[in-house]
């Protein structure tokens, strides 16, 4: 009797690749891609293609890295689309958004948010309606409540809303990564702005336990 060992399978290769987004100042910039790659295949290598010719002159010199030049910008805000492609694995998008000629006149403000400032508002346990309004900008929950965290409960909505310009940038920073509210798999997220916007949200798939909001703006 003959016995025949299937051959194990072959896993594919796969990219990974970090940022997954760009936001470059109208003045242009050098940026760089961190990336590996697993289950690598022996003579195989990586590759970048953008969609537009203003995000060019790739370079691979470095071992675990790709930089690229994004041009100056005399116009309106731009994005382009950055494809890695490696032969068996499936291709990684990187989106590269440049500023307007005209952003660069406005001025950058922070406002943050810490827990006191939310102290004894909201109810315990499942949260209510809280609202909190500093320097213009309102931070608000449906699902809210004020401890030792800023607290918003699973199904909850956190939304920003600002009178005093558009919003450029919101940083979460958590208490652990377990109350990170779905947003994050560590102790931080944040969300950059390139189009004009006064208002955002985010909904919880779970609790957020929050220590610190930042929200800047364009005045």
């Amino acid at each position: 009797v003959e016995c025949h060992t299937d051959p194990a399978p072959t896993i594919p290769p796969a990219i990974n690749a970090s940022p997954d987004s760009f936001i470059i100042e109208a003045a242009g910039d050098i940026c760089t891609i961190n990336y590996s790659i697993d289950f690598p295949v022996d003579g195989n290598t990586i590759s970048a293609t953008s969609d537009q010719d203003w995000v060019n002159s790739f370079d691979y010199s470095t071992t675990g890295e790709i930089s690229f030049v994004v041009d100056a910008n005399t116009g309106d805000g731009r994005t382009a689309t950055i494809m890695l492609s490696y032969e068996g694995a499936e291709n990684v998008t990187i989106t590269v958004a440049q500023k307007s000629a005209s952003s660069g006149e406005t001025t950058l403000t922070t406002i943050e948010f810490t827990p006191s400032d939310f102290s004894g508002k909201g109810t315990t346990s499942t949260g209510s309606d809280v609202s909190v309004t500093k320097d213009g900008v309102t931070v608000s929950s449906d699902k809210g409540y004020g401890a030792t965290q800023f607290r918003v409960y699973s199904g909850g909505t956190l939304s920003v809303s600002s009178t005093v310009g558009n919003i450029t940038k919101i940083e979460f920073t958590f208490s652990a990564t377990d109350y990170t509210g779905g947003l994050s798999t560590t102790t931080s997220y944040t969300k950059e702005y390139v189009e004009a916007t006064t208002t955002a949200s985010f909904s919880m798939t779970k609790q957020a336990r929050i220590t610190s909001l930042k929200i800047t703006v364009a005045k």
